[in-house]
């Protein structure tokens, strides 16, 4: 499979792919949790786990 990406120059443009690429991937994975075979207090704290392992990620860098 071959794959072609025009990769924005301008800043504004550059922000607005990473804004839109990040939205993507936390629609996937509040799908995936959703399809979870687990009830809705567990799908919390898996979500939760998730958002806490995302924030220790960003706060280190």
């Amino acid at each position: 499979m071959r794959v072609i990406v025009n990769f924005p120059k301008e800043t504004e443009a550059i922000n607005e792919l990473e804004t839109r690429v990040a939205e993507f991937h936390a629609t996937l994975v509040l799908e995936k949790i959703k399809q979870l075979n687990i009830n809705d207090e567990d799908k919390e704290k898996v979500l939760k786990m998730v958002l806490d392992e995302l924030y220790q990620k960003a706060t280190i860098q």
